[in-house]
């Protein structure tokens, strides 16, 4: 930037002078307002952070002896605090960048920080949905084979259970059966055993 103030075009050349006092008092009033304008200038870049520019003191009455000297005195005493100022305001704003810039920098670090955390959780996470996917999908057929060896089973219990049913239905009509023909039995022969001799059946006969 202050390259830039001095690429700035430089005053139009005063003219001739009668003497080299008049010279060189012209030359620099010629400097001063050349520096005023660069102020100006600075002041239009940097805005509200440029600095003040300082008034040149007012000149006093210079003795008649050395106007001229005491005039380039106060001119260079000018421009060298004002070129220091600018100097100054030019540094603090790079140290404001340069600061910026590390705050940024410190910025973005804990941002890529934060995304590798996000894609290792996010692999870390996927690869137990992979896994989880996998165990489902075998569960899933062992479950299929399961239920349908469950139903084979469970007919074959519900068969097994009706013959046995049936089974106990069956015994219990031939205990049925047989104890009514025992009871059939024992009564034929208490009646015979009632019954005088020679009037019934003999027991040839009757075993016959």
């Amino acid at each position: 930037m202050w390259a830039n103030l001095k690429d700035k075009p430089p005053s139009p050349p005063a003219p001739p002078a009668t003497s080299s006092t008049a010279a060189a008092v012209a030359a620099a009033e010629d400097s001063a307002a050349a520096l005023e304008r660069e102020m100006e200038d600075a002041e239009d870049l940097f805005g509200d952070d440029a600095p003040a520019p300082v008034a040149a003191p007012a000149p006093a009455p210079a003795a008649p002896a050395e106007p001229a000297v005491a005039t380039l005195a106060r001119t260079q005493r000018a421009t060298s605090e004002k070129e220091s100022q600018v100097k100054a305001s030019l540094d603090a704003q790079r140290e404001k960048v340069a600061a910026e810039a590390r705050r940024l920098a410190v910025f973005e670090t804990e941002l890529k920080k934060l995304k590798v955390k996000e894609a290792e959780d996010v692999g870390v996470l996927r690869s137990k949905l992979e896994e989880c996917q996998r165990d489902l999908a075998w569960l899933e057929r062992d479950f299929k084979t399961k239920e349908a060896a469950y139903v084979k089973a469970k007919d074959a219990r519900e068969a097994a259970l009706a013959k046995k049913r049936t089974m106990h239905e069956q015994l219990a009509l031939l205990v049925l059966s047989s104890e009514k023909r025992k009871e059939e039995k024992l009564n034929e022969l208490i009646d015979r055993m009632n019954e005088k001799p020679g009037d019934g059946p003999t027991d040839e006969q009757l075993l016959g």
